[in-house]
């Protein structure tokens, strides 16, 4: 089976299940869902996390 994942979400075991949001540079995010390393902010919505 086969599903769509919300983009940046951290997916991990079988079967999968989100444990945490990635930055598009490729670090791992925290609640405040700010980037240490690039500085880039995300913001929660509905259907996942968008850059702003």
């Amino acid at each position: 089976m086969t599903c769509d994942v919300p983009d940046y979400s951290l997916m991990l075991g079988v079967p999968a299940q989100q444990k945490g949001w990635v930055c598009a540079c490729g670090e791992l995010l925290h609640e405040n869902l700010e980037c240490k390393k690039c500085v880039r902010k995300y913001e929660a919505r509905k259907n996942g996390i968008v850059s702003f």
